[in-house]
């Protein structure tokens, strides 16, 4: 089943754009035949000079249909991963990889946040610093993909520790330098 999308708003900072369709800030209804809409409010990245930083906003699915994000692509890292925030076994909150993806039924907003939900760049190619803008393609399970325009902002927490070893993520604690294991942010 393919999801169309028919009208993106777009709130705060943000521009974004659907298929290869840019926004600038205002509401655009396209060619679909589906009444559908996707909203996308605030999306921002951490600034960084390390190996990884985070993206946060909130993506609301006002579509009618269940979503399934599978993916997310961006030319200023090497991967980008999805992660959520669990409690060990140590009753500590640590930072893993979702499995399957995050989900964002029909009605609902995917909040990404410091300290919950967020999508991680992994090996960062060059330092992110406040005021730049990062361009992120979000897909689907089945639907059309997704272009961000995130700003980069300075923030200085969102150094959650990862569950376990950090598999795959260089060091075992943390989204960077000064890392912050109380979870708080």
């Amino acid at each position: 089943m393919h999801k169309n999308i028919k009208n993106t708003r777009v709130t705060g900072l943000a521009t974004v754009s659907v298929a290869g369709v840019a926004l600038a800030g205002f509401v655009l209804t396209g060619c679909s035949t589906a009444a559908e809409e996707l909203s996308v409010t605030d999306p921002w990245v951490r600034s960084e000079a390390g190996e990884m930083t985070a993206m946060f906003g909130e993506i609301e699915n006002t579509t009618g249909s269940d979503l399934l994000i599978d993916s997310i692509d961006t030319d200023v890292a090497e991967s980008v991963e999805m992660h959520e925030m669990i409690e060990n076994e140590n009753g500590s909150m640590v930072m893993q990889e979702i499995e399957g993806g995050f989900s964002i039924p029909a009605g609902e907003t995917l909040a990404l946040e410091p300290g919950g939900d967020h999508f991680m760049f992994i090996g960062l190619h060059d330092d992110l610093l406040a005021g730049e803008t990062v361009t992120v393609t979000v897909h689907f399970e089945d639907g059309e993909p997704l272009t961000i325009e995130a700003t980069v902002k300075d923030f200085p927490g969102g150094n959650e520790p990862y569950d376990d070893d950090g598999e795959g993520h260089g060091e075992s604690e943390g989204h960077g330098e000064g890392h912050d294991d109380s979870g708080d942010h």
